[in-house]
């Protein structure tokens, strides 16, 4: 099972540089752990994985509040559009890491950011959505929240630019939906028995900081169990995309909690 595991992610990191096609509906484009909530729709969104936790974010566990305001692309050489002070910045990708457009918009002021994808039709680009990794390129100590959106869904925020947001974090909530909703030959047997790893390691996050070890040791067992489902032909490849991608960012935050 873990060959499998490692031969599946590396299948996923080949796709996610763009060697193939990912559809674009419901759960099967991309990483998702956030849901956005606004007057502009609601949209499935990845969180950051240098950015604080949303899980322990002040406005409640897993909420955050906020305005949002269009500055553009976002690089240290662009000129913003518009002041983010104390607004939720929305930012193109391209041209710069992540990581440089948060901390930009940090120091401008921003108390958050949502990065929002470039036009395309495959992955990543389009309305793939990515999971914004921790890399070295990116700058330490970022202190606001960030997620990214696919392109339909951000430009429809650019096009509200003003308008009250809400971020809610719930990776367990919306891994479960997709196993539960997604189009799969899984047995139903089988789509319980992930959805139960799910619950029993949501459980543990929120008893005691101790478990987490624990609760991240079951999402990898998600992972390894859904990988068997993939080579079995029973979840499609893009499917399997999501929920490894989104797996692995929960596990990451799991192992990395304060």
């Amino acid at each position: 099972m873990i060959k499998r595991a490692h031969l599946l992610l590396s299948v996923l990191t080949f796709t996610l540089l763009g060697a193939a096609n990912a559809a674009a509906s419901n759960f099967e484009d991309g990483n998702f752990d956030v849901k956005v909530s606004s007057d502009a729709g609601e949209f499935l969104a990845a969180e950051s994985g240098f950015s604080p936790p949303l899980a322990r974010w002040s406005d409640g566990p897993g909420v955050f509040h906020g305005q949002t305001v269009y500055v553009g692309r976002g690089c240290t050489d662009d000129p913003y559009l518009a002041d983010p002070a104390g607004k939720v910045a929305l930012i193109d990708r391209g041209a710069c890491f992540f990581g440089t457009k948060v901390a930009r918009a940090e120091a401008a002021g921003a108390i958050g950011v949502i990065v929002i994808n470039v036009p395309g039709g495959s992955a990543p680009l389009g309305d793939f959505r990515v999971w914004m990794r921790p890399l070295v390129a990116n700058p330490p100590g970022v202190g606001i929240p960030a997620v990214f959106v696919g392109h339909s869904d951000g430009s429809a925020l650019v096009a509200a630019s003003g308008i009250s947001v809400t971020l809610l974090y719930k990776p367990f909530t919306l891994l479960k939906d997709a196993v539960e909703t997604a189009p799969t030959l899984l047995s139903d047997e089988e789509k319980d028995s992930l959805k139960k790893l799910l619950s029993d390691a949501a459980s543990l996050t929120k008893r005691n900081k101790a478990n987490l070890p624990q609760a991240s040791a079951l999402i990898v067992q998600f992972r390894d169990e859904m990988s068997e489902r993939f080579f079995e032909g029973k979840i499609s490849f893009e499917l399997a995309q999501s929920l490894f991608d989104s797996g692995f960012s929960l596990q990451y935050r799991l192992d990395t909690a304060p």
